[in-house]
């Protein structure tokens, strides 16, 4: 199967979307240069990407308050995950910043969700 390249891809998705079964299909080439043209065409035009826990990742959005991130594994399956703020009521590694409120503090920081496959 011929791998369809990231800049292709994206006139595909900007015109009529893409099919996922499709992309998976292909393998993780196809998977790579998909994740690729998902963060050339979010906001930030990020394609660079990065490895954790053995998966290479790219950032495909972005919002206000979250990062989210998409990824293909060694074993060709696509993965997520999102970094975004939280808080707590307790201070910790993660809640750092206090923030009065009354008289109640509570603590602001970041929160990463689990790795799941998709």
């Amino acid at each position: 199967m011929e791998i369809i390249r990231a800049a292709e891809l994206e006139k595909v998705y900007r015109s009529v979307g893409i099919d996922l079964k499709m992309i998976r299909d292909g393998g993780r080439e196809q998977i790579r240069e998909y994740l690729i043209m998902r963060g050339a065409c979010c906001r930030i035009r990020d394609t660079e990407s990065f490895f954790k826990d053995g998966i290479e990742f790219w950032r495909v959005h972005m919002n206000a308050s979250h990062e989210f991130y998409e990824g293909v594994g060694p074993d060709g399956k696509m993965y997520e995950f999102s970094v975004g703020e939280g808080f707590s009521d307790t201070e910790s590694e993660d809640f750092y910043w206090p923030e009065r409120i009354g008289d109640e503090t509570i603590w602001i920081g970041t929160v990463e969700s689990p790795i799941r496959e998709i």
